[in-house]
């Protein structure tokens, strides 16, 4: 499919298909290199202007951050989606960015924060 969208020029399926691509090594735990994969998503993403898939690419590099155990350095990422969530009206990028914002704040003991942020996007009954 990637050659394929590559061959058609298809840029936004590209961008989709390298960001489920990079998810093969953070499954194996392979986290650095996962990041240097949503790394270039990310870049790709914002060459041609795909908000969502920039933002879900912003959010993965964040978890990568988190999973290296480098929590402070993932609070950026995930900041920057959450405003790309806002300005496009994204309901499920806000709902993962506040997920990865509660994960990365419980780890670096945030709790009332994490609570906050976790609540945000629990179902509503």
């Amino acid at each position: 499919m990637l050659r394929l969208s590559r061959e058609l020029g298809a840029r936004h399926h590209e961008t989709a298909h390298l960001h489920a691509l990079a998810s093969v090594p953070e499954a194996c735990g392979q986290y650095a290199a996962a990041r240097e994969r949503y790394r270039s998503v990310l870049a790709l993403a914002r060459d041609i202007g795909a908000q969502p898939l920039e933002g879900r690419a912003l959010v993965s590099l964040g978890c990568m951050s988190h999973a290296l155990g480098e929590c402070e350095q993932a609070l950026p990422y995930i900041r920057q989606a959450s405003a790309l969530a806002r300005e496009s009206g994204e309901r499920y990028l806000e709902a993962y960015v506040l997920s990865a914002l509660g994960h990365c704040r419980g780890s670096l003991r945030q709790l009332k924060e994490a609570k906050a942020a976790s609540s945000k996007h629990a179902p509503r009954h």
